[in-house]
């Protein structure tokens, strides 16, 4: 699977084309699910910050240093398997980066896959990369993740699709 960034908009101040190439390089390194080179462009104390939504109440996992992001990239590559993964690099402006993907994942315990889409807002300082912030569709992810812990056992059938809506 490979990735190319498909459209670039910069903004009208002085940016650093270290900081687009970085944007760039991470785009291709996730696409092709290689976390060490992935991490390789962050600094060491990054703050990545995961936003997701527990039963309609949106929450933030955070992790803080590369060690730790790395082990969560890792986690999430030992349950999902990425079969599309397609980036717009929105704006780079200022140290400050925002980007769109469009993903489709394999869940490897189903074999379900989800089809979604995500933003991102990064800083760069040096051109490596030291805030991440990636928002998803919540409700999406919630409902997906539902459907796989039933089909796993580990969760009961809904009655019906009302139950599922008004448990949210």
């Amino acid at each position: 699977m490979t990735s190319t960034p498909r459209q670039l908009r910069l903004g009208s101040e002085v940016r650093s084309r270290g900081d687009i190439a970085a944007v760039e390089a991470v785009i291709a390194y996730w696409a092709a699910q290689d976390v060490e080179m992935t991490v390789s462009m962050f600094a060491d104390d990054i703050v990545y910050q995961l936003y997701v939504s527990r039963s309609a109440q949106h929450i933030c996992i955070e992790r803080t240093g590369r060690s730790a992001v790395r082990s969560m990239l890792y986690d999430l590559l030992a349950d999902f398997d990425y079969l599309s993964y397609e980036a717009d690099i929105l704006e780079v402006n200022n140290g400050v980066a925002r980007v769109h993907t469009s993903y489709i994942m394999r869940h490897r315990a189903t074999g379900d896959e989800l089809a979604g889409s995500k933003r991102f807002v990064c800083t760069l300082k040096n051109g490596l990369f030291t805030r991440l912030h990636e928002y998803h569709d919540a409700a999406l992810v919630e409902a997906f993740m539902k459907l796989a812990k039933w089909r796993l056992g580990e969760q009961e059938q809904p009655a019906s699709i009302e139950s599922v809506i008004r448990s949210r």
